[in-house]
């Protein structure tokens, strides 16, 4: 964290700890690992069971993964895999009870290569390693328990649904990788398997690790918080560096108009994602497709969009499976903020009608699952753009005061933990705007089967 920000850590009571000793062999297509995680019963209730999500072995990811010597509190148990072998529930006798705490350790082996997926966000191309989520990740328990559900391999990108925890990774790869990672990293160490990386990051929704033995790098400050860029090959600088500035002035925006990015670092990186980019705590891939455009401004507002889930995901969480028009319309709206500050008001509003030109009559209600729609257009369509105009009608409604006031109130009463619209409407409610925000809300929204 950035030394001005330590101090919200003392107020974070019992979130998980990891610990992850891992291995990357590219050669043998191969991640083996072993964790040990702090876990305390924040649910309310007592616990005789707790789920870790291996999304490696989801059909969105399309690779395996297994997962061995499970011990809880330094006993062996013997867990079952289940939803498909993409959960892993871990018993023990005696209930954990509300404020109580448990020990996992684990072993882990992914493997890096699998089946060709539209949307690509974990495996290996060459030397280029892509491996968000890599370990077990503990599953999420809310009102309607524990979320083990998937994401179907199709036309929608795989979403994550996670809680902030703090992460201690070590990473050996060979010397020749240049690794990059969620989080901050020391220098590496000579090892005789390779170099050693040693990794943290604070109250990080997932730990994703990047490599590539091609990886040449940018990096510049904004306060003191780096910014890097990371890309594969030299063709690519221009583009890298287009998209660094971009992300320069999209963090100073946001952090104006939102309160500060309270991490140390940023890191972009490029790859192979199927589609424009994709984001994880502390760090953004950006897809090789965008390299493919002109210099413009659809190219600047990716880095600005991406920046954006920095505050909508990272810092203020929510369900990306169930619910996720909240952290993708906020980060669409985002853009338009950007383009505002960077631009002028009327290239703003010509974005913002890009949007109402898409969606145009549109009855369909903005909450609803990923699963719910056929392909990818439909889910932009509504999930992000007519998400989008929602913000932008309650901008127009209740005026620029109490809109930014609404959502810096909404990221204060949330920070480090997940949000719903619930807790979105609470935070208008905070300002004065409730009566505003929930009609509109209950107009552009909510659908019959939302569950906040």
């Amino acid at each position: 964290m950035r030394p001005a920000f330590a101090d919200q850590l003392l107020g974070i009571k019992g979130a998980p700890q990891y610990e992850i000793e891992v291995n990357l062999d590219p050669d043998q297509h191969l991640i083996t690992g072993q964790q040990t995680v702090w876990y305390t019963n924040r649910t309310g209730q007592p616990l005789s069971e707790i789920y870790f999500r291996l999304l490696p072995a989801t059909p969105a990811f399309g690779r395996s993964m297994s997962v061995t010597r499970v011990r809880v509190d330094e006993r062996e148990v013997q867990p079952t895999l289940e939803v498909q072998g993409t959960a892993l529930r871990v018993p023990w006798g005696t209930p954990l009870e509300p404020g109580a705490s448990a020990v996992f350790q684990m072993r882990f082996e992914t493997a890096t290569t699998g089946r060709l997926l539209l949307f690509s966000r974990f495996g290996q191309t060459g030397n280029l390693l892509e491996l968000p989520a890599f370990y077990p990740l503990l599953a999420v328990y809310d009102e309607m328990g524990w979320h083990t559900e998937v994401l179907p391999e199709g036309q929608i990108p795989a979403e994550t649904y996670a809680e902030a925890a703090f992460y201690q990774v070590h990473i050996t790869a060979p010397s020749t990788q240049v690794v990059v990672t969620t989080g901050s990293c020391g220098p590496p160490q000579p090892q005789a398997e390779g170099s050693k990386w040693t990794c943290v990051a604070g109250l990080a929704r997932e730990f994703a690790i990047f490599a590539a033995s091609t990886y040449q790098g940018l990096s510049t400050q904004v306060e003191d918080a780096t910014l890097r860029f990371f890309y594969t090959n030299p063709l690519h600088e221009d583009d890298a560096r287009l998209m660094l500035a971009s992300a320069v002035q999209a963090l100073r925006v946001f952090n104006r108009l939102f309160g500060e990015y309270p991490w140390v670092e940023l890191d972009f990186v490029d790859g192979f994602v199927g589609h424009l980019a994709i984001e994880y705590p502390g760090l953004v891939q950006v897809g090789l497709e965008s390299y493919q455009r002109e210099p413009s401004v659809q190219e600047r507002v990716i880095a600005a969009h991406e920046v954006a889930h920095q505050w909508w995901y990272n810092l203020v969480g929510n369900d990306q499976l169930n619910h996720p028009w909240l952290d993708e319309a906020l980060a669409t709206y985002s853009e338009a903020l950007y383009v505002e500050e960077v631009h002028g008001a009327a290239a703003a509003r010509e974005w913002v009608e890009g949007w109402q030109r898409q969606v145009g009559a549109s009855g369909a209600c903005v909450d609803q699952p990923a699963t719910a729609f056929a392909n990818f257009e439909d889910y932009v369509t509504v999930v992000y753009h007519k998400g989008a105009l929602f913000f932008d009608e309650v901008r127009r409604t209740a005026g620029d005061a109490a809109f930014f006031a609404w959502l810096r109130a909404y990221i204060e009463a949330n920070r480090y933990g997940i949000a719903n619209g619930e807790k979105l409407l609470a935070a208008a409610e905070v300002v004065g705007q409730g009566e505003t925000v929930r009609a509109l809300y209950d107009s552009w929204i909510r659908c019959p089967h939302s569950l906040d």
